[in-house]
């Protein structure tokens, strides 16, 4: 070997050595901040995963998967995923589109003869594509229908599917972007009815095996032998064991589990698509193209939503089920990638990532600051108080009326009071279906999928609205007749007491000016 050749492989090394080094106190600096964060958090258990390039650069398991039992949360740990699912579900379809399967642009009916929604037309022009990106036109609240339907909630993902006849569409195919749940369950019926195989049975064989994701389960039957850390719901301010998913909506993130270790091994394959891979070049193109617009200068793509980070390019995705909550996140340009499973309903993993990009990235990570979800708990519990007392008050307003009749108050003031009340009421009759609406939840309203802090407060309400504007149109109907009333009396007292009215007259007339008693003459 020459000087020259000696020189250079030594500087490479030298520099190998150096980035080393620097890699490990960014990794440091991630640990640091995450214990930090987990900390200052109120999450049961959580796992994280860095990946650079096609390595597992960090992973580590934080608190405990169940407060009973106490056990660690380890990488193995697997987590109710939510929404990080819709990526796999999209990439199933994407390698079914690239073998010659399924046509993107295709109508659906094409693979789903049976599949309609309300509006029969529109039912013939959502295609694949449109699903896929939520732009089909589904309401974010579509799932709700099957909500209400015990049947269907245990059914199959067909059966839920089916549901979808009576929901109309918030606009015609491809026209915007709106999440919707159900658009990633009608794509389980196309995996199904395109390849004669269960959804879940498709993504193991296609997905699951070629990237060694042993510790993933993809329905509640999949996830039975594996160490799945309890989800923990926000309860009235407090967090408690959440209940089991709807099997209806698994290709959209409501069954499957999977570990941080899994996760970190599916992120690297998009990281490097490359030919024979399970992510493909071609796959990776389709996903990463806009849709539309999802809102803070951000677009979704195929199962992806498509932004920026510290002037990167981003693709990531939050995931929540009723006790979970998930994201994961790619630095395409930078080879890295992150991952955070937590076992607790929370607004705090989205942040925690970023923060952790932050730390790769040799930015110092702003704080992770309150979680809204617990927040929002502790709101509604408020809420639903407050509406407890106000009924409670009507209730006792209500019961001394019955016991004796009370002054009516005269003037506007009856008027008025009842004009608020009624409008009040109209507000909230407007406002709280709009809002549960707007996540999703049941509309019109059922027993089945409304967490208890959010039927509570919707139902309270509701119903204080509708009783204290009932009560004051009432009262306003009480005092409008003991008015009439008074107003019918003069003709008749006029007749009963004018003797009096006489004898007054007479005495005042009688009166010395000086207050002295009456001088009485008699005639």
């Amino acid at each position: 070997m020459s000087g020259r050749a000696l020189a250079t492989a030594v500087t490479w090394l030298l520099l190998a050595l150096s980035a080393g080094a620097h890699g490990q106190d960014r990794l440091d600096a991630v640990d640091a901040y995450l214990e930090a964060a987990f900390a200052g958090s109120s999450l049961p258990g959580m796992a994280v995963a860095v990946v650079s390039g096609g390595d597992v650069a960090y992973a580590r398991g934080f608190g405990v998967a169940d407060r009973e039992s106490r056990a660690a949360v380890t990488v193995d740990t697997a987590f109710e995923l939510g929404s990080l699912t819709k990526s796999m579900t999209a990439l199933a379809v994407l390698r079914l589109a690239e073998a010659g399967r399924v046509d993107l642009d295709a109508p659906v009916r094409r693979y789903l003869p049976w599949f309609r929604v309300a509006d029969a037309d529109a039912s013939a022009a959502i295609t694949p594509r449109h699903l896929l990106g939520h732009t089909s036109g589904l309401p974010r609240w579509s799932h709700g229908v099957v909500w209400r339907d015990p049947e269907r909630v245990s059914g199959s993902v067909a059966e839920g599917v089916r549901a979808l006849a009576s929901v109309p569409l918030a606009f015609a195919p491809g026209e915007a972007v709106s999440y919707a749940n159900m658009g990633y369950a009608v794509l389980g019926a196309v995996i199904e009815a395109v390849t004669g195989a269960p959804w879940d049975a498709f993504l193991a064989a296609e997905l699951l095996a070629p990237l060694g994701m042993e510790r993933t389960g993809l329905t509640v039957a999949g996830r039975s032998s594996l160490s799945v850390a309890t989800p923990h719901a926000w309860r009235l301010g407090a967090q408690v064991p959440a209940g089991a998913p709807a099997p209806f909506v698994g290709p959209a993130g409501s069954t499957p589990v999977s570990s941080a270790r899994d996760m970190a091994a599916y992120l690297a394959a998009w990281l490097e698509p490359g030919p024979g891979g399970v992510v493909t070049p071609w796959a990776y193109e389709r996903a990463t193209e806009p849709q539309g617009e999802y809102g803070r200068g951000e677009a979704y793509g195929l199962g992806w939503v498509l932004g920026s980070h510290a002037g990167e390019r981003l693709m990531h995705h939050t995931g929540g089920t009723e006790g979970s909550a998930s994201f994961m996140a790619l630095l395409p340009e930078r080879g890295l990638g992150v991952v955070v499973l937590a076992n607790g309903e929370s607004s705090l993993p989205p942040r925690i990532g970023r923060g952790v990009l932050d730390a790769l990235l040799g930015r110092v990570p702003p704080p992770v600051g309150p979680d809204e979800t617990r927040g929002l708990s502790v709101a509604l519990t408020v809420v639903s108080g407050a509406c407890a007392a106000l009924l409670a008050l009507l209730v006792a307003r209500v019961a001394r009326r019955a016991r004796g009749p009370r002054r009516q108050p005269r003037g506007r003031a009856p008027l008025l009071r009842a004009l608020a009340l009624v409008v009040l009421a109209a507000g909230a009759w407007a406002w709280v279906p709009a809002q549960l609406r707007s996540m999703g939840m049941p509309v019109p309203f059922g027993v089945r999928g409304y967490p208890l802090d959010f039927a509570l407060a919707a139902a309270g309400l509701l119903l204080t609205t509708t009783a204290w504007a009932a009560h004051g149109l009432v009262a306003l109907a009480r005092g409008t007749a003991a008015a009439a009333g008074r107003a019918a009396r003069p003709e008749r007292s006029g007749i009963v007491d004018a003797p009096r009215a006489a004898a007054v007259d007479l005495r005042l007339r009688l009166k010395p000016a000086d207050g002295g008693a009456p001088r009485w003459r008699n005639r």
